[in-house]
């Protein structure tokens, strides 16, 4: 048994790990206490070893400056990612917070190891990454290079967000070896596919040359290229996928289109189904 196979939770010893980690199984973020749904959009609320807090300081005034210091220091390090809240949001870090819940032993996902702890302690750590990568590719049905991006950048916000990386910082060696060993599994690196920008001025161009908007047919089409392009779709979520048939379960309804008045104007509200990979599509349908 590899070091840290033993670290798996009962659900998933009873094969229940799957369908814990499905789309609808999870109902917290497993970060104890934290009570977010992982389908809300909201990110986990981090507490104790994310905190900048000073320890040992009564409510005096001035230590309430210092206080204040501290919650600033957390927000700039917030600010530093992308999505300005920490890369709480981030789609890899979703999972490893979802993931940790349920087959990590104590269900945390933040994993600070000791600069003290043994070697086999470590190896445990790396098991679970380990784990992680072979979900997001076996479960997720993502590419082994797509889950070679998400342990990097769960490794750079715990990194930040706890002053440590994951396993302690060892280097991970059979976590590398895995990866290659799902490559190769699936028959080496899939080609990058060449993707083509259009320019909105591209686009009408070719609706007017194409669709003139005189029949009712036309008039769909325009609208539902206009409503893609602007809202970054992919086809799936659009319409359906390549082998696939229409489901009112799955596919968009025009129960999916509201309408409503915000700053003076009126915006149409669009509500998606995201469809990343084709494997993923046919598990969620």
């Amino acid at each position: 048994m590899c070091p840290g196979a033993r670290r798996r939770t009962a659900a998933a010893r009873s094969g229940g790990a799957a369908a814990a980690l499905g789309d609808d199984g999870v109902d917290g973020m497993g970060g104890r206490g934290d009570g977010v749904s992982p389908h809300s959009g909201r990110a986990p609320k981090l507490s104790g070893a994310s905190a900048c807090a000073g320890r040992g300081r009564g409510p005096t005034a001035a230590n309430a400056r210092w206080d204040v210091l501290d919650a600033k220091i957390k927000s700039y390090i917030d600010l530093s990612y992308n999505d300005k809240a920490g890369g709480d949001r981030s789609t890899a870090v979703q999972h490893w917070v979802r993931f940790c819940g349920v087959m990590a032993v104590d269900g945390m996902w933040a994993r600070p190891l000791a600069a003290n702890a043994s070697r086999e302690e470590a190896l445990a750590e790396e098991f679970l990454v380990m784990q992680y990568a072979c979900f997001i590719v076996e479960e997720r049905g993502c590419s082994p290079a797509t889950a070679e991006k998400y342990v990097s950048t769960v490794q750079g916000w715990h990194a930040r967000r706890f002053g440590c990386k994951l396993a302690g910082g060892m280097r991970m060696w059979r976590l590398k070896a895995l990866l290659k060993g799902m490559e190769a599994a699936q028959g080496g690196k899939r080609p990058k596919k060449k993707r083509l920008g259009v320019k909105p001025r591209q686009l009408a161009t070719a609706m007017a040359r194409c669709l003139g908007g005189s029949s009712a047919l036309e008039a769909n089409w325009r609208a539902a290229l206009e409503t893609g392009f602007c809202g970054l779709l992919r086809g799936a979520e659009l319409g359906t996928a390549t082998g696939e048939s229409w489901v009112p379960a799955t596919g968009m309804t025009r129960e999916d289109v509201s309408f409503r008045w915000r700053g003076g104007r009126e915006e149409a509200v669009l509500n998606v189904r995201p469809r990343k990979a084709r494997a993923q599509c046919k598990a969620r349908a």
